[in-house]
């Protein structure tokens, strides 16, 4: 057995472990504190970091609180409840700041924008079979799934729409997972998704949900299209944004108001964007609201169904492309297009290999990130291509864990 390590903590990794040193090397530690002095049991690996599970906390940091939900550190839903609110949001600037300046030797970022709300903030969430008739979350260190019955992290009116749906929805026939969102006036839909091709009473247990005050559910496959529709299954949000359970959008309502603002702010002046990964049109509706042409592009055929309906509805009129953003960009650097900017917002794997496009097809390239680690990468190969960071701007739209946004600005010297 291995030999328990004393260990000082001093700051957080992306991912959401503490880093404390032993013999020169990094140690990464979950559920710790910059401050905390710890004793941990070092984990086995083959090769790269070095982990320890916490053991015993001997000394508290002074940023270390108690955490409000009695499943922190077993849920794998959050990392950092453990943490004083004020104490992540400064973690995440800082994180931020160490991946792009280790990717482009310096980068000026700005203090990390926290959420306007730490807990309750969650608008969807997705949750998954436990046994015996309960749904939860995955476990942080382990296989299983956690039975959850009120999670912190989701609004009032999520939760309250999934006490309703659970026991229905638990009997569903291979089940993999029940996603919903939910309307501020309280107005929930519902997302199942089923191991192999949902079977005739899947499809009769979701369509059930309607009589439990769901006003529509999408049923599909899961990782696959949407197999039927049931009810109204369209939320329709403050702007004219249109959400569906089934389609991506995001999940704090109102950080992602925050997003907008600084996403738009970036575009300033420009009134020609090509807008790769538009999803449903978080960015694009206010965009054409100021008078800008769009064009938007997005590979989730479903996303872009939803969008048009939005802007056709305030007599907005994008130019729209169903495809993949990478091969679009490229396609249309090689017919000579030109545009102001470019707004693009991916999903966590980035967008590898676009930058040479971006290079011909603007000056200015707003980059919205989910995952700093791929967004350095992506700044370092903008770089190459004759981009420089402008701005960077990390936004806390995932309090008690480690994900954050971040708006990226660069300008082609």
């Amino acid at each position: 057995m291995a030999t328990p390590l004393e260990l000082l903590i001093e700051s957080l990794a992306y991912g959401g472990d503490g880093v404390a040193h032993d013999g020169g090397r990094a140690v990464f530690v979950p559920l710790t504190a910059p401050g905390d002095r710890v004793r941990a049991r070092e984990l086995p690996t083959r090769a790269g970091a070095r982990r320890a599970e916490l053991e015993a906390v001997v000394s508290a940091g002074t940023d270390r609180v108690a955490p409000p939900c009695p499943l922190a550190g077993r849920c794998g839903g959050c990392h950092h409840q453990h943490l004083a609110y004020d104490a992540q949001v400064r973690a995440k600037g800082e994180i931020v700041a160490a991946l792009l300046s280790r990717s482009l030797g310096h980068a000026e970022v700005a203090p990390c924008v926290p959420s306007p709300l730490p807990l309750r903030y969650r608008r969807r969430a997705r949750w998954h079979p436990a046994g015996r008739g309960r749904l939860g979350f995955s476990e942080r260190a382990g296989p299983r799934v956690v039975p959850v019955d009120d999670c912190l992290l989701v609004e009032p009116g999520v939760q309250a729409a999934y006490l309703r749906v659970r026991d229905a929805a638990s009997l569903v026939p291979r089940l993999r997972s029940l996603g919903l969102d939910a309307n501020e006036d309280g107005r929930f839909v519902v997302d199942v998704r089923t191991e192999g091709p949902p079977s005739p009473g899947a499809l009769s247990r979701s369509e059930a949900m309607l009589a439990l005050g769901a006003a529509g559910v999408t049923v599909g496959e899961e990782r696959k299209a949407t197999t039927r529709a049931f009810g109204e299954p369209v939320l329709r949000d403050p702007g004219g944004l249109r959400v569906r359970p089934d389609c991506f959008a995001q999940a704090n309502r109102l950080g992602a108001r925050l997003l907008v603002e600084h996403a738009l702010g970036s575009l300033r002046g420009a009134s020609n964007v090509l807008e790769l990964f538009c999803g449903a049109g978080t960015f694009t509706l206010p965009l054409l609201e100021r008078g800008a042409r769009v064009l938007g592009v997005e590979s989730w055929v479903p996303s872009l169904d939803l969008l048009a309906a939005a802007a056709a509805e305030r007599d907005l009129s994008p130019r729209l492309v169903a495809g993949d953003a990478v091969e679009v960009a490229r396609s249309l650097a090689s017919e000579g297009r030109a545009f102001d900017a470019v707004l693009l917002d991916p999903p966590r794997e980035g967008a590898k290999g676009v930058s040479a496009a971006l290079a011909k097809l603007a000056p200015r390239v707003v980059y919205v990130s989910c995952d700093p680690a791929t967004l350095a990468r992506d700044a370092r190969e903008l770089a190459q291509h004759g981009f420089a960071l402008e701005s960077a701007v990390p936004l806390d739209l995932f309090p008690q864990t480690f994900h954050v946004e971040v708006v990226a600005t660069f300008r082609r010297a």
